[in-house]
Formats: C-alpha cells, sequence, structure tokens
C-alpha cells in the first residue's frame, strides 16, 4: 500500500468541463462494457451527484436519491476514491468513480483513471 503523500496539494491537477465531458462518456462506456444491469444509480454527496446525473441518462436508469432506497443492483458512484474511507459503507454494490488514488484502502470496481494528483473538477474552481 502506497502512502498518502505530506502534500498532496502541491500537486494539483485541474480538471476542465470538457475532459470532464470525456471522462464521464469513458466511465458510462466502462460500465457498459461489463454487461451488468442497474437499478438505479446513487451517487455519494456531493462529487458523486453529477457523475449519477449523467450516468441516470445515459443508461437509462433512474437516480436513487437516497442510501435508505438502495437495493442490492444499485451502481453507487463518486467523482474521486481517495482514502476509500467513505467508499467502504458500500463494498456490497457495484461501484465506481471517475479517478481513484493508488493508495486507497477500499477500490471501486471501475474507475476512468487511477493518479497521485489533486484533483480540482470544474465545478471546484471557484474565481
Amino acid at each position: 500500500m502506497e502512502t498518502i503523500p505530506t502534500n498532496p496539494q502541491a500537486n494539483k491537477y485541474f480538471v476542465d468541463w470538457r475532459e470532464y465531458g470525456a471522462l464521464l462518456s469513458a466511465l458510462a462506456e466502462k460500465i457498459k462494457e461489463t454487461g451488468r444491469t442497474f437499478s438505479g444509480v446513487y451517487g455519494l454527496p456531493r462529487g458523486g451527484l453529477p457523475v449519477a446525473i449523467y450516468l441516470s441518462h445515459n443508461l437509462k436508469i433512474p437516480m436513487v436519491m437516497s442510501k435508505k432506497l438502495l437495493e442490492p443492483s444499485t451502481l453507487v458512484v463518486d467523482d474521486l476514491v481517495d482514502t476509500g474511507r467513505q467508499l467502504r459503507r458500500y463494498t456490497d454494490y457495484f461501484t465506481a468513480a471517475l479517478y481513484s488514488k493508488p493508495w486507497t484502502t477500499t477500490h471501486c470496481n471501475i474507475s476512468v483513471e487511477t493518479t497521485r494528483a489533486w484533483i480540482v473538477f470544474p465545478y471546484e474552481q471557484m474565481k
């Protein structure tokens, strides 16, 4: 297992809207390639919500708006899996993320990219 850098913000990577859209498309394709059928998609608050909205439209499955309504066949998504602490609660579900870190303790089933960089998504870039 890798250790978390002492100053992860020193290595920031800014994702623009175009790249974000490409990441979402790539994630949808990877999910389709699994051949799985999902009853719905649940986005982990907060970064997983826009991912879930996109996948709901692309995969033509409903959004699950509360973790109390999760079914065994619900797809659980997030924008980034870093330590894996939040994802640990969802290991009984198929999980997917745009990015994952190499040092995560809980791995998702699918991620588009693995990176050590501090990811700054376009909706986080306040000017």
